[in-house]
């Protein structure tokens, strides 16, 4: 298995001294973590080339759970589960706060049969804060993917048949080794003929091909599920949009209504000081045309 080299496309959450990058360093003492208060975070990774998954290991820094899904670069918003919801502290460990920084390692034997036969590129991890305990930061520490062009074959290879004891000491030690070797061989491949011809038996086709169709079913319904989820997400996505449109909107509003009620007030103040300005002109028009009759009446009368 190779090691595979990983960038970071996406992080929901990340604090600014612990960035999702330090995920991706050999360094224990750089954590990915994301902001305080946060229930969850997700983090999507990208391979530099299609791999088949042969194992996952990531190391804990305070996470309750984990979720990992894969993907391919040329299907977006497309991800199938490789890794089910999975609890990495126990009630008391997070009661107690201890053992948050375990290893853990997710060999391909654990993967879903359709998932861990094809290549991937992506990886999208889930973090999650199950609600009990102290609310502190959630994260992870380290992230490796081992992988290759192959499906890792350790599991079909120890499901092989094992020659008894008791059958070998059959031979005497005076028995020359290739015969030996050959019997094995011939007793494996008896085996495997056996095998086949069980296959080819119609109960267990029809058992086989039930298996594949639930097989199917079961993936069919992640897929599903994970669509629904992705669509979830896009309605919450566009209901905030259209809110915050809204509130845009209403604010503007309110702003050019409060525009409109100064300036009327201003031009209503304007026409009450040109009102009284005219009416004191005109009263002092007044007084000095009576302070000119007056005049012109004490000159009349001398």
């Amino acid at each position: 298995m190779n090691s595979i080299q990983l960038s970071i496309i996406e992080c929901s959450s990340q604090s600014h001294s612990n960035p999702a990058i330090n995920i991706l360093n050999d360094d224990p003492n750089k954590v990915w973590l994301a902001e305080k208060n946060q229930q969850k975070a997700d983090l999507l990774i990208q391979l530099n080339k299609e791999i088949i998954i042969n194992k996952i290991i990531l190391l804990n820094a305070g996470s309750h759970c984990v979720e990992i899904l894969v993907g391919k670069s040329k299907e977006k918003s497309i991800f199938k589960v490789i890794i089910p919801n999975t609890q990495l502290m126990s009630p008391n460990e997070i009661k107690n706060n201890t053992n948050s920084n375990r290893k853990f390692e997710f060999p391909s034997d654990k993967f879903p049969r359709l998932v861990k036969n094809e290549k991937w590129d992506q990886i999208m991890i889930k973090i999650s804060h199950i609600g009990i305990g102290p609310n502190d930061t959630i994260g992870l520490s380290y992230l490796e993917i081992k992988g290759g062009e192959l499906a890792n074959t350790t599991s079909q290879q120890s499901r092989e048949r094992k020659i008894p004891t008791s059958l070998l000491s059959l031979f005497s030690k005076s028995t020359n080794t290739n015969q030996v070797d050959l019997s094995v061989k011939n007793l494996q491949k008896d085996d495997n003929l056996k095998k086949d011809d069980d296959l080819k038996k119609p109960q267990n086709l029809k058992k086989r091909k039930k298996k594949i169709e639930k097989d199917n079913e079961s993936d069919n319904k992640q897929i599903k599920k994970e669509k629904k989820k992705q669509s979830k997400k896009s309605k919450d996505t566009k209901k905030s949009k259209d809110t915050k449109n809204k509130k845009d909107t209403k604010d503007t509003k309110d702003t050019k209504n409060r525009k409109d009620i100064k300036d009327k007030k201003d031009k209503k103040d304007t026409k009450d000081k040109k009102d009284k300005k005219d009416k004191k002109d005109k009263k002092d028009k007044k007084d000095k045309k009576i302070q000119k009759i007056q005049k012109i009446q004490k000159i009349y009368k001398r």
